[in-house]
């Protein structure tokens, strides 16, 4: 045998080889096999075709971002899996919700009191309505985009000045829900796995736990905790997130004639621990997570949040992965994405960029990583993104936070190194609202930052953010994000199709996942037959609708799966 080619040098692709090298290929077949039940689609165009026609489009516009950025606001993108609920929601609707609250503002700052407001220098939060300089202000305060550090920096900013002065306005989660669900319906997004804590809950699982003192012996430390009554705590939290998201369908009037656009979104829950506390409250808070996920249909998954170059989170990493990996073998059927590698060089000492990632992955068996963009400073990196890779273990990759808050952006990100090697990828937004960006932006950046990222990629980024949510259910697809055949039961059905078979309807109907998936292939078969049938006219300079449509439009007569008959 020989070996593998390095995996850190593997060429760049070329999009127009291989766009060159599937359509020849895809001509060969079809002279010799009649067209694939799959292909197409009755009184539609085929799907093969729209979909190259589809990426000749792109390749055409993707030097323009404004053309780029009316693209990828109408195509579907599946689902938002790191995005944190209070992060999320953008300063002029907070500035609502804070009026709304009668809550009080100290104008030099942006910090938020209850009321009265009669003492401290605050001012009702309503006068920003009034008052157009206090109203600005407020934005400016409470969001990140713009920020220009001159006494600290964005990282600093964001986890110590932003999310601690916003804290108040954002205790009723759920009109922040609604905020948050209704903007996503705008972006064509179906799915959500939103961030977030029962504070209350969390504040008792935290009083429990100093009450005992750590114990070392985690075995023996979960069934204190368990005695104590965490147990309740877990069910208490339960019930909120049932009420949280009964509560957001009633306020966008989910199910009447009238229903807020949001109401498409299907929201779950990842059940979050803050590292930067004591040791007992990470430990508590992260067993509480799977207490609740363990409980509710709701809640999917926990995550660890926080500052990751923070003093405790540094010197307790380590043991924070070992209590996930504790508690994963105790819930094996309860999901895990973690935080970790959000990080550059110059932020932590160099010690603390070497395995975050890798232990993350090994110690504590995270199924998922947000962000990880400090592969490349790891020890052994190319063995962790082997496993990673072999492992299916997706990564999270916000652009605009990483580009804000480390500095991480074009070249210096791996994004393409991920894609290169087989790591799956979903494009996320983090915290939208404060970061002042949006899921579209995130496919605009990786569109035109790297020209080695073709629409395929793009489009697989999108269904693995299906693909590697913790939905509920067995995947639609045979493979693991592998989007060229699908399971036994609907092997005879086009994906995404008004009209499945019976027996594919059955699996649907036991899958949650697979009924999304089937959703979103309907969304991007119509999205690609809009571009091949109706297609904007590109602005670039010597790119006009013939010159990317001719290599397919002069087979239309041929009866092989790029017709457009």
């Amino acid at each position: 045998m020989h070996p593998p080619p390095p995996l850190l040098s593997l060429p760049r692709r070329s999009p127009g080889i291989f766009f060159l090298a599937v359509f020849l290929v895809s001509l060969m077949l079809a002279t010799a096999l009649a067209p694939p039940v799959s292909a197409q689609v009755p009184g539609r165009g085929s799907i093969l075709a729209n979909e190259e026609l589809t990426s000749r489009y792109f390749d055409a516009i993707r030097d323009n971002p404004a053309e780029l950025r009316a693209f990828f606001a109408d195509m579907p993108k599946g689902g938002d899996l790191h995005t944190h609920i209070n992060g999320a929601i953008y300063t002029e609707t907070l500035i609502d919700l804070a009026a709304a609250q009668n809550l009080c503002v100290v104008p030099s700052d942006g910090t938020v009191s209850p009321p009265p407001c009669s003492g401290s220098g605050t001012v009702p939060v309503r006068e920003a309505y009034r008052n157009a300089t206090l109203y600005q202000n407020l934005i400016d305060f409470w969001l990140l985009r713009n920020y220009t550090p001159v006494t600290m920096s964005a990282y600093d900013r964001f986890f110590l000045v932003v999310f601690p002065k916003i804290g108040l306005i954002t205790r009723n989660a759920s009109p922040v829900l609604c905020a948050d669900r209704s903007e996503a319906a705008v972006q064509n997004i179906q799915y959500m796995e939103t961030i977030l804590q029962i504070r209350d809950e969390t504040g008792r699982a935290n009083a429990l736990s100093s009450s005992l003192g750590y114990d070392s012996n985690l075995s023996r430390f979960r069934e204190n905790l368990l005695a104590a009554g965490i147990g309740n705590i877990a069910q208490n939290a339960t019930l909120a997130l049932a009420d949280l998201s009964r509560s957001s369908d009633e306020a966008l009037r989910c199910g009447t004639a009238g229903a807020d656009p949001g109401c498409d979104v299907t929201v779950r829950y990842l059940y979050q621990a803050s590292r930067t506390l004591p040791k007992e409250n990470v430990f508590a808070q992260l067993l509480l997570g799977f207490e609740v996920v363990n409980r509710s249909p709701l809640a999917v998954g926990v995550n660890i949040v926080g500052a990751e170059d923070d003093y405790t989170a540094r010197t307790d990493y380590s043991l924070h992965m070992e209590m996930v990996g504790y508690l994963r073998s105790v819930y094996p059927a309860v999901n895990v994405t973690l935080h970790a590698g959000e990080l550059a060089p110059g932020l932590v000492p160099p010690q603390d960029l070497r395995s975050h990632i890798r232990d993350a992955v090994v110690t504590a068996g995270a199924q998922r990583i947000g962000h990880a963009v400090d592969i490349a400073s790891e020890e052994k990196s190319s063995d962790t993104i082997r496993l990673m890779a072999g492992r299916h273990i997706a990564v999270e990759a916000p652009f605009v936070s990483n580009a804000e808050l480390l500095g991480v952006e074009g070249g210096a990100h791996p994004f393409p190194l991920y894609i290169e090697n087989g790591v799956p990828v979903v494009l996320a937004t983090d915290d939208e609202g404060i970061e002042r960006t949006d899921l579209t932006e995130q496919f605009v950046i990786a569109a035109g930052s790297y020209p080695e990222v073709t629409y395929l990629d793009l489009k697989q980024c999108v269904r693995n953010s299906l693909e590697f949510s913790f939905l509920r259910g067995g995947s639609l697809w045979a493979g693991t994000g592998e989007y060229s055949r699908t399971v036994s039961a609907c092997s005879g059905d086009v994906p995404g199709s008004p009209d499945p078979s019976a027996g594919c309807s059955a699996f649907l109907g036991s899958s949650e996942k697979a009924r999304m998936q089937w959703q979103l292939e309907r969304s991007l078969a119509d999205f690609e037959e809009q571009i091949a049938s109706n297609p904007p006219v590109t602005t670039q300079a010597g790119i006009g609708r013939q010159s990317w449509l001719l290599p397919v439009m002069q087979y239309q007569g041929s009866p092989h799966p790029f017709s457009l008959v």
